[in-house]
This record gives C-alpha cells, sequence and structure tokens, in this order.
C-alpha cells in the first residue's frame, strides 16, 4: 500500500484534482463559511484563515489525511475532496470533505467524476473500503454517493453511514 497517489494531480476529462496548498487557503475558507455549504457539515465550527491554515499544515505532514482542490477544465479551483483517516494495515478509509464552492460549477458533473477519480486513486494504492458519513437530510449528496457504487449500511439519528468496496 502506497500514500504516493494521494500526493500527485490527478487528471480525468473534465476535471483536475491537485493536492491542497496553502495557497488555496482563502478561497477554502470562504466556500466553507458559506452558508449553503456549512449547512452539510457535522461541525459548526466558523473557518478561519489561521484555523485552516494550522489544520491544513497537520494534514500535509500526515500519511493518512489528503485533500485535494477541485479544477474545472480551465484550471480555475471550484471545490474540494479528501480520504483521510486511513487505517492503512486494514485498507479503510473515510471519504468525504466534498464541496463545489463555485455555483456555477454545481450541478455538472465535476462532484461525480472527482469521486471516480479518488476512489480509482484509492483501489490503485491497496486500499479495500472507503466509507463515509453524511446528514440524512442531505438527500442530493446521498443521491450521488449511491450513483458512485456506495450502499447504505445505517441510518440513525440523522446520520447516513455508506460504504464502498474496492475490491471485486
Amino acid at each position: 500500500m502506497s500514500s504516493q497517489l494521494f500526493r500527485e494531480v490527478v487528471t480525468g476529462q473534465r476535471s483536475r484534482l491537485r493536492p491542497m496548498s496553502l495557497d488555496d487557503t482563502d478561497v477554502v475558507v470562504a466556500w466553507r463559511n458559506d452558508p449553503a455549504i456549512s449547512k452539510w457539515f457535522f461541525s459548526e465550527t466558523k473557518f478561519t484563515v489561521d484555523g485552516h491554515k494550522n489544520w491544513l499544515g497537520k494534514r500535509l505532514a500526515s500519511d493518512g489525511d489528503f485533500n485535494w482542490i477541485i479544477e474545472d477544465e480551465r484550471g480555475a479551483p471550484i471545490g474540494t475532496i479528501a480520504i483521510y483517516d486511513i487505517d492503512w494495515p486494514n485498507g479503510i478509509a473515510e471519504f468525504g470533505r466534498i464541496v463545489i464552492g463555485e455555483a456555477e460549477a454545481k450541478g455538472k458533473g465535476y462532484a461525480r467524476e472527482s469521486i471516480r477519480l479518488v476512489t480509482n486513486a484509492a483501489r490503485k494504492a491497496g486500499l479495500c473500503k472507503l466509507f463515509l458519513e453524511v446528514k440524512s437530510s442531505n438527500h442530493r449528496a446521498i443521491q450521488l454517493y449511491l450513483n458512485s457504487g456506495f450502499r447504505k449500511v445505517s441510518d440513525q439519528n440523522g446520520v447516513v453511514r455508506m460504504e464502498l468496496l474496492l475490491t471485486d
């Protein structure tokens, strides 16, 4: 198993994922503080520039937490996606932190393609299962995950847990 794939740029047909850097702080903070986006996250903490830099600095030094910026065809940043809390010995990781932050990019398939790119990289890196938790009221996200191959494994207390097996 290798984390090197998670440190590289991943290119799809319409989008590109590049590792998040501290230079992305302002745009990520703006997206995460947008009320239309922040309502879907479990943490209601308001993001700050300093807080994000501290948070990302720790993740950049980790071998178990990888965050990408989603870019559109022009190379403009439009969102984020991540794989984290990687349990390398068991081949399991949490998947999420998906944000399409730019209004004109929403509903155009960027999230779906980005999920495919990350799950393919996870498979190539040797992981066997991804899981996520999503608010049960986030119907669009749940449908997106179902359409991307995840399956519901529980729905309790307003939280849906989903899994994707990466082995054939």
